[in-house]
């Protein structure tokens, strides 16, 4: 449900913006597959990654704070990008 003081009411997304803000207000910071396991396990619908990376590179209450290595498989890396919360 959403909450009356929320930045995110009444705007597009608005559910789905404010659990992310939650998310990272109690972990600090999070990758994109973290936060995209974590909404998929909570919304009904869920969202796709490009909906996730767009969500959160177009809110400017989020912002990237790095990258983070990950090894897959037969030894392939692939970059995740961390995000935090902006205070600004």
């Amino acid at each position: 449900m959403m909450k009356k003081d929320s930045p995110f009411q009444g705007k597009k997304n608005a559910l789905k913006k404010q659990k992310i803000y939650e998310l990272l207000q109690r972990e600090i910071q999070l990758s994109t597959q973290e936060l995209l396991a974590a909404i998929n396990a909570d919304l009904k619908w869920g969202m796709t990654v490009n909906e996730l990376g767009n969500l959160l590179a177009r809110t400017k209450q989020f912002e990237k704070i790095g990258f983070s290595e990950h090894y897959g498989r037969h030894g392939r890396r692939y970059r995740v990008c961390v995000w935090g919360l902006n205070y600004e």
